[in-house]
């Protein structure tokens, strides 16, 4: 599918509902660092201080707990990915090096590694946009089967010394505290003449592609668009 320039768009403009939250429930979390939305309502997410994943019904109360620390099958060194797959999700482990598979009741599939003479620091995020002039994601099952190609166009638009500036400001104000060589980098650090024309792309239940568009430094806000499993808009959050 093709969307043309990005900015351009008119799609619905959807309204976010807070479905449920863990603190109704007295459900205590430990360094969540991921979090996804299973077929049926329910949820998913990488409680990784615990190395478990904690699956929530879709009336936000515990339905299960998967995993846990060891290096056994469906045990976790490191929780910081996950990913929806078509029968349940994938559970990546940076520590270990490998992939997990889950039902989407939380049951223990299969794992796989990616190789045992390193490790991958990182999947997260799925997709993202660095300087890319256009949008261009392609969505693959997990068995290697590409079922869309999605592009557009919406990068190149210039970096102000404004924004500059605010990046620049917001980086310095997390990192007050830390060690002045930490801080210099902050101050230092190179940055790109143009935006990009995403920043990044995870898949959800259903298909469903969730694609964050480029938002400027101090904004508030970011427009989330949403393409549907036929491809078509479903509209701006």
């Amino acid at each position: 599918m093709a969307l043309g320039r990005v900015e351009n768009l008119s799609p619905t403009q959807l309204t976010p509902t807070l479905v449920y939250t863990t603190l109704q429930n007295d459900i205590p979390l430990f360094g969540v660092t991921d979090a996804i939305l299973l077929d049926g309502g329910g949820a998913a997410l990488a409680n990784s201080g615990a190395r478990e994943v904690l699956l929530l019904a879709a009336d936000g109360s515990l339905d299960k707990r998967a995993g846990g620390p060891g290096e056994g099958p469906g045990e976790f060194g490191e929780i910081t990915a996950m990913v929806k797959a078509l029968d349940g999700f994938l559970v990546y482990d940076a520590r270990m090096g490998r992939m997990n598979e889950f039902t989407d009741s939380g049951d223990f599939v299969a794992s796989w590694s990616f190789g045992s003479g390193s490790r991958i620091v990182d999947l997260k995020p799925l997709a993202r946009g660095i300087d890319e002039e256009t949008l261009n994601l392609s969505v693959y099952r997990t068995d290697g089967t590409r079922t869309r190609r999605i592009h557009g166009d919406g990068g190149g638009v210039t970096v102000s010394p404004g924004d500059v500036s605010a990046w620049r400001s917001e980086q310095l104000a997390e990192a007050a505290g830390l060690p002045p060589e930490v801080v210099e980098i902050v101050e230092n650090v190179p940055y790109n003449e143009t935006f990009p024309a995403f920043e990044t792309a995870v898949l959800g239940p259903g298909e469903m592609v969730w694609i964050a568009l480029r938002a400027r430094p101090g904004d508030e806000t970011r427009a989330w668009l949403v393409i549907g499993p036929d491809g078509r808009r479903a509209g701006v959050i």
